[in-house]
C-alpha cells in the first residue's frame, strides 16, 4: 500500500522451454521449471534446492531471472549466480495479474524459507516506498503480508501478518486517498472502517488479537483487501 502522504503467460513459457504444453498446476510448474534449471546448469542433484528457491521468489521471478542468466554470456558459473540474484529484492506485480483477483491460500506451517520470504517482501515493500505488502504483490499465492516497521512499532503491533483475519470494530468511516505498488500512478479516496479488530499470527508463530485505529487500520484493511484478491479499484 501507500497513502498519499508523501499464469498464464508463465506457464506457456514454460512449456515453451519444456517442447510441450505446460503441466497443470502452480506446483508441477514449479517442478518442471526447478528441473530445468538444475539440468541446463549442470547441476541435477541440486534440483531441491533450486524448487526451493523458485517457491521463495516465485513462479514468474524465477523464470525471468533464468532466461536472463541462462541467455547471458561468459557466466562461468551460472548456478551460483541464480542463487545470488534470487536473494535480491522482489518484482511487484502489476495489475492486471491474476493473482491479484485471487483469494489466497493459508499458511499451513511456518517454515525457515518462509521467514526469508518475509525478510524479502519487507525489503522490497521498503525499496518501493511502500507501507504495505502482500505476498500476491510479488506473485506468492499465501496468506501473508507485511507492513511498515515503524508504523508497527507505533501502535505496538506485528509488522507480520500469516493468516490474518480483520474485521469491523466500529460503524465510524473515514476517507482518505490510497495508493497500491500493483497499480502505479493511481489514487483513489476509498472509505474504511476507523477501527479493526485484527487476529494474527507473525514469522515466529507468536498470535496477535488486538484493536487497530487510524493510519495502522487502514493498511491492514488496505492488505487484508489484498489477501482476499480485491483491490483499490474494485471498491
Amino acid at each position: 500500500m501507500r497513502v498519499n502522504t508523501g499464469p498464464t503467460k508463465i506457464g506457456k513459457e514454460l512449456g515453451e522451454i519444456k517442447g510441450k504444453k505446460p503441466e497443470r498446476g502452480i506446483h508441477s510448474q514449479m517442478h518442471a521449471l526447478a528441473k530445468e534449471i538444475s539440468e541446463t546448469f549442470g547441476e541435477p542433484k541440486k534440483f531441491a534446492m533450486y524448487l526451493g528457491i523458485v517457491k521463495n521468489i516465485g513462479l514468474r521471478r524465477a523464470y525471468q531471472l533464468f532466461s536472463k542468466i541462462k541467455q547471458s554470456k561468459n557466466v562461468k558459473t551460472p548456478g551460483r549466480l541464480f542463487v545470488y540474484e534470487s536473494t535480491k529484492t522482489m518484482e511487484i506485480v502489476k495489475k492486471p495479474s491474476e493473482i491479484l483477483t485471487k483469494k489466497l491460500k493459508e499458511i499451513d506451517l511456518i517454515t525457515p524459507n518462509l521467514k526469508k520470504v518475509v525478510l524479502k517482501m519487507k525489503k522490497t515493500m521498503k525499496e518501493n516506498n511502500g507501507i504495505g505488502l502482500a505476498a500476491n504483490q510479488v506473485g506468492l499465492n499465501m496468506s501473508l503480508f507485511v507492513i511498515d516497521e515503524e508504523l508497527a512499532k507505533e501502535h505496538n503491533a506485528p509488522s507480520v501478518y500469516i493468516n490474518p483475519e480483520v474485521k469491523p470494530y466500529s460503524k465510524g468511516e473515514e476517507e482518505l486517498e490510497e495508493g497500491c505498488l500493483s497499480i502505479p500512478e493511481t489514487w483513489l479516496k476509498i472509505k474504511r472502517q476507523k477501527k479493526v479488530k485484527v487476529k494474527t499470527m507473525d514469522e515466529n508463530g507468536k498470535k496477535y488479537k488486538f484493536i487497530a485505529k487510524g493510519m495502522l487500520a487502514r493498511v491492514l484493511q488496505h492488505e487484508y483487501d489484498h489477501l482476499q484478491g480485491v483491490l483499490i479499484t474494485d471498491k
